[in-house]
């Protein structure tokens, strides 16, 4: 009750309610668009005591991780989506090397959401806001892809067809007789194809290659 109000208690949180207190903080900073005074807080609760022996107090923390990580990455990217905006061949490129990473950081807080049950303590409004940003960023994204489209038209300029996959990847493997194995997978999410990717190049040599499907898709 004494501490009631306070938000700054100094580094170390000997009290559960002190790590509490830190929350609200970072809340607070985040919402405020502190970040670098936020990073500070959520570095310093990595080694807190509440935090590393209680799955609980874990997992908020790293949701409010996640809801940071987006709110930051659409700050990043928004200046990279003005840039490539203005032609269907750079948006499509620009969205298949950088900007899905908006799309993997939302898909990272909200499987964080769910590790919480529910339980946001002081994040109910730091994740409305993510969550938010990112529906607005994402549909910037999808009204300038297609207004692009309507204009230039499909597939994008200069960018291989997935009905070319075969003939320029796939087939020059079988005709040299080299070992091959070919998938195709319908309906995965791009980000994710990335992220699969990246696991697989830890043990393989790999290449990642956006290609233009048939619309709509």
């Amino acid at each position: 009750e004494h501490m009631r109000g306070l938000d700054e208690l100094g580094e170390r949180d000997t009290f559960d309610f002190q790590e509490r207190t830190y929350l609200k903080a970072f809340a607070k900073a985040s919402l405020a668009g502190e970040m670098e005074k936020a990073m500070a807080v959520l570095k310093a609760r990595n080694q807190s005591i509440w935090v590393k022996h209680t799955s609980e107090r874990q997992a908020i923390w790293m949701t409010a991780d996640r809801a940071l990580q987006l709110m930051m990455a659409i700050s990043d990217k928004q200046e990279h989506l003005n840039a490539v905006g203005k032609n269907l061949a750079d948006l499509f490129l620009g969205y298949g090397y950088d900007l899905r990473k908006v799309d993997h950081l939302h898909r990272d807080l909200e499987r964080a959401l769910v590790d919480t049950y529910g339980e946001m303590d002081a994040l109910g409004e730091l994740v409305d806001t993510a969550r938010k940003s990112y529906l607005q960023f994402i549909e910037e994204v999808q009204t300038s892809f297609i207004n692009l489209i309507q204009r230039e038209g499909w597939p994008a300029g200069g960018q291989i067809r997935n009905t070319e996959v075969f003939e320029k990847f796939v087939a020059p493997w079988v005709k040299e007789k080299k070992k091959t194995a070919y998938f195709l997978v319908d309906a995965l999410r791009y980000e994710l194809a990335a992220e699969l990717e990246k696991e697989l190049s830890t043990d393989f040599t790999t290449k990642l290659q956006p290609v233009c499907a048939q619309l709509p898709t």
